[in-house]
């Protein structure tokens, strides 16, 4: 499942901005372009989960901004059983390999080669898929939060993601990562059509649900076998919530490397305290340029054994008021001011017409 470009980078983002505001505490942030464009940044993983794999390539840009994408690379996918695959690039800076042709397998070792247009070369260190995963079971509570900005009251509501899951036996520590996808009906505004009748479909979006946070678990000195309610994220409720809304529960056993990575980047995403506080040192990922080993790259490439549960919402299991968007009965179907997507659902980031097969 393809979440939006913006979301797939969010947390690739804020690590490079986190870095640069640690390593620059006591002088002016300056995050200055290489003539290649900026720093190397890679985001992607292959599961055991049914694909497609994305990997997206791209260059830091100052100011915080998404990734530069990079296009024109050839990138493939390794096994340590002889396996190889090639991407392909979908959009610009976005690499997809279809579940068609490969199939990732727990015990397999895989790892990345990426061969970019002006002749640079990158792998990314082995990555062994472990051999179980556990099972996850979510649910969904909502809450109406408060808090006071410039003496005013804030009201947010949002609905909490929980799972409660069970972790494979294992004889050694295991390491888990949750991270929730979400899938919605956007309803267009009913006007029938002139020629063809009947009023427009509905749009299918995908995305994230809760970008910036970073759930993990591990059993390193712990005797235990079960996880209850667990929160794997916060969802601000919008106009998203108008029609059935699902969650999709990923739970990912990872490797010892993958969690040290993560961990470190929710270190750094969630730090607090004062400014005298040591900053940690830069996040160093799993992606090398063959020839110099001194060049900075930001990112991780992982191989997952992944499971997943989903679960879904209606308007009337929500506890708070969703304002109309697309259709308010104040307004009539022929107001004229809609949103675009209202007459064009399509144009919202990855959405479609296609109803997936489990919705």
């Amino acid at each position: 499942m393809t979440a939006s470009l913006h979301h797939k980078w969010l947390r690739t983002i804020i690590l490079v901005i986190g870095i640069t505001v640690l390593n620059n505490c006591k002088d002016p942030i300056s995050l200055k372009s290489t003539p290649e464009g900026g720093i190397l940044v890679v985001n992607g993983k292959v599961s055991t989960k049914p694909g497609p794999y994305i990997l997206n390539l791209g260059y830091t840009s100052a100011d915080g901004r998404k990734p530069t994408p990079v296009s024109g690379a050839a990138v493939s996918l390794l096994s340590s059983n002889g396996g190889h695959w090639s991407y392909s690039e979908t959009q610009p800076g976005e690499y997809t390999l279809a579940d068609s042709v490969v199939s990732i397998l727990p015990g397999e070792t895989y790892h990345l080669d990426i061969s970019l247009s002006d002749g640079r070369n990158y792998f990314s260190d082995n990555e062994a898929v472990p051999l179980t995963t556990g099972t996850t079971e979510p649910h969904v509570e909502f809450e109406r939060k408060k808090k006071i900005e410039n003496d005013v009251e804030i009201t947010n509501d949002v609905a909490n993601v929980f799972t409660d899951s069970q972790l494979p036996s294992s004889e050694g520590p295991q390491f888990f990562k949750w991270d929730v996808d979400e899938v919605y009906m956007f309803e267009q505004t009913p006007i029938p059509n002139p020629f063809l009748g009947g009023i427009p479909l509905p749009c299918y979006v995908t995305g994230y649900a809760d970008p910036q946070k970073i759930t993990l678990f591990s059993t390193e000195n712990l005797n235990i076998d079960h996880i209850e309610n667990k929160l794997v994220a916060v969802r601000s409720i919008d106009q998203s919530f108008l029609a059935r809304h699902y969650f999709i529960v990923n739970m990912s056993s990872i490797s010892r490397q993958a969690y040290s990575y993560w961990d470190h980047v929710n270190s750094l995403v969630n730090r607090s305290g004062s400014i005298f506080d040591t900053p940690p040192a830069p996040i160093v990922g799993n992606i090398h340029n063959a020839k110099d080993e001194s060049e900075k790259v930001y990112g991780y490439f992982e191989a997952t054994n992944t499971s997943f549960a989903r679960i879904y919402v209606l308007k009337g299991d929500i506890p708070f008021t969703i304002a109309f968007y697309c259709n308010d009965p104040a307004k009539g179907v022929y107001y004229q001011s809609y949103p675009n997507e209202c007459y064009q659902c399509t144009s919202l980031p990855n959405s479609k017409l296609e109803k997936p097969d489990w919705f």
